[in-house]
C-alpha cells in the first residue's frame, strides 16, 4: 500500500492596513499553525499614493493542518499557494527581517509592546498607528553592558539641568556685566556655588559677592605708613594731585608737618602747581636733599618722582636706584583708572619692579567700569591706598577703599557699601 507524500507548507501574502489587523487575520485565519516570514511596507500605485497610506505585506507560512476556520476578512487580499507565485513575488531570503517565530509568541509580545507603549523587538511593534509611514526595521540588538552605565554629565544622554545652567550664566553675565573679568570670575566660581546665588534676585546675588569680595579685600586699616613716602608712576597718571592730596590730609586731618621733595630727572619735573599749594599748606618744597630738614612720624617726607617709561626698562631701574638711596620704604604706585585693564596691569608689574607698596587710583570717576580694578586689590601684593576723583588737591579722595569701590561698581552700590559698612561694624564690635 502506497503511503500519501506529506503535504508541504504553504506560504501566504496579506496585505493589511495595520500591524494589529495582521496579528488579529492571522490568528483567526491559521491559528497556532502558522509563521511570518517577512513584513514590508508597500506603497500603492498611480495617483493613489496621493491620498492612500502605505500597507504592510506579510508573507506567513502555514503548515497543513486537518481542519483549519474559514472565517475571511474582507480588507485581506490573499493568494493561495504563495510558493507558486510568479518570480517577481517570490520572498527572497534578504527580505526577512529576523528568524522565523510562532505566531502565539508574535501575538503576546505585539499585546505586551502595545499595553507597556515600548517597543521590544518583535515584528509588528515597530508598526504602530502613528508609525505607518515609517519603513520596517530589524530587531534592535541588545544593548551592550557598557552603553547601561551612566553617561558622562553634559553629554546628550546626560546633560546639565537647564535650570543649573541658566543660573550659573546669568551670574557669570552679571559680573561680566560691571567689569569683572574672566580670571575673576573663575576664582569666584571656586570659592562661590553659582547655582545657589544664580537664582537669587539682582540685589540679592550683589549682595552675595559682595560679601565674598569684602572677605577677600586686603585689611589696610591696621597699617601705619612710614615717614619717607614717595609717589612713583608713568607720566599723566596724576602723581603730584596725588601727593597733594595726601599733604592735605596730613596737615588738616592729623595735624602734621609735612615737607616736600621734588626730584628731577632726564626730563623736567615742573613744580609751579606744586610750590604755590605748598605755600598754601605751609609745607616746605625742596629741590635737594640737602635742603631737608629731620624726617620724623610727625614731619614726614612726601616725595614728587619724575613719571617712568613702560617701553623703558632703563627709566624703572633709574627710579628704584633713586628710591634707595633717598631711603624711601613707602613707595605709593599712582594708576590712572581710566585706563584699559591691559595696561593697568602692566603698570601694576612696573609698580613691583620699582618696589611699590601701595597704590592709588586716580580719575576713577571717569572709568564706566570700575569692576575691572577689583582683580588687581584682591592679589594681596600693591594694597590700596585712597581713591581719588577730579584735579582739585585738597579733597575729594577717600581711605575707604572697600566701600568706595564697592559703590562704584555695582548697580545700587550705595545700599550695598552700607550694608557692608554695618556688617563690618557688627564684626568688629563683636
Amino acid at each position: 500500500m502506497t503511503q500519501a507524500a506529506p503535504q508541504q507548507a504553504t506560504q501566504v501574502k496579506l496585505l493589511v492596513n495595520t500591524a494589529s489587523e495582521a496579528v488579529e487575520v492571522i490568528r483567526q485565519r491559521y491559528g497556532e499553525n502558522a509563521r511570518v516570514l517577512s513584513v514590508k511596507q508597500v506603497e500603492a500605485q498611480g495617483l493613489k499614493r496621493l491620498v492612500s497610506k502605505p500597507r504592510l505585506e506579510v508573507i506567513v507560512e502555514v503548515f497543513p493542518i486537518e481542519e483549519r476556520p474559514e472565517a475571511v476578512s474582507p480588507k485581506v487580499e490573499e493568494s493561495e499557494n504563495a510558493h507558486k507565485l510568479d518570480t517577481e513575488e517570490k520572498v527572497q531570503e534578504d527580505d526577512r527581517l529576523a528568524p522565523c517565530r510562532p505566531v502565539s509568541d508574535l501575538y503576546a509580545k505585539a499585546s505586551a509592546a502595545k499595553a507597556s507603549s515600548s517597543p521590544d523587538g518583535d515584528y509588528f511593534s515597530q508598526f504602530g498607528e502613528s508609525e505607518a509611514q515609517q519603513p520596517a526595521v530589524a530587531d534592535p540588538e541588545p544593548p551592550d553592558s557598557e552603553e547601561e552605565s551612566v553617561p558622562p554629565l553634559g553629554s546628550a544622554a546626560n546633560p546639565v539641568r537647564r535650570g543649573t545652567y541658566d543660573a550659573v550664566k546669568r551670574a557669570i553675565s552679571m559680573l561680566e556685566s560691571v567689569g569683572f573679568d574672566r580670571s575673576l570670575v573663575e576664582r569666584a566660581r571656586g570659592e562661590i556655588d553659582f547655582k545657589d546665588i544664580g537664582s537669587l534676585p539682582t540685589m540679592g546675588l550683589y549682595a552675595k559677592i559682595c560679601d565674598w569680595l569684602r572677605t577677600r579685600f586686603p585689611d589696610t586699616k591696621t597699617e601705619t605708613l612710614g615717614s619717607r613716602r614717595a609717589f612713583v608712576g608713568c607720566s599723566g597718571v596724576g602723581k603730584t594731585a596725588a601727593l597733594c592730596k595726601m599733604l592735605s590730609a596730613d596737615v588738616f586731618q592729623r595735624g602734621l608737618a609735612p615737607s616736600v621733595l621734588k626730584v628731577d630727572s632726564e626730563l623736567p619735573n615742573p613744580s609751579d602747581a606744586l610750590e604755590v599749594f605748598c605755600d598754601i599748606m605751609g609745607a616746605k618744597l625742596a629741590r635737594s636733599t640737602e635742603e631737608l630738614g629731620e624726617v620724623t612720624e610727625a614731619a614726614p617726607l612726601l616725595v614728587d618722582m619724575p613719571g617712568f617709561s613702560l617701553g623703558d626698562p632703563a627709566t624703572l631701574k633709574s627710579c628704584r636706584e633713586t628710591l634707595d638711596e633717598l631711603g624711601v620704604e613707602e613707595r605709593i604706585l599712582v594708576i590712572n583708572a581710566a585706563y584699559e585693564a591691559e595696561l593697568i596691569a602692566e603698570m601694576m608689574a612696573a609698580g613691583e619692579t620699582v618696589g611699590a607698596r601701595w597704590v592709588v587710583f586716580t580719575h576713577v570717576e571717569e572709568t564706566r567700569k570700575a569692576g575691572k580694578l577689583w582683580k588687581f586689590l584682591l592679589n594681596g601684593r600693591i594694597k590700596p591706598l585712597f581713591f581719588s576723583e577730579g584735579p582739585n588737591p585738597a579733597g575729594e579722595y577717600t581711605m575707604e577703599t572697600c566701600s568706595y569701590l564697592l559703590e562704584r561698581s555695582f548697580p545700587g552700590g550705595r545700599d550695598l557699601a552700607a550694608a557692608q559698612a554695618r556688617q563690618s561694624g557688627r564684626e568688629a564690635s563683636a
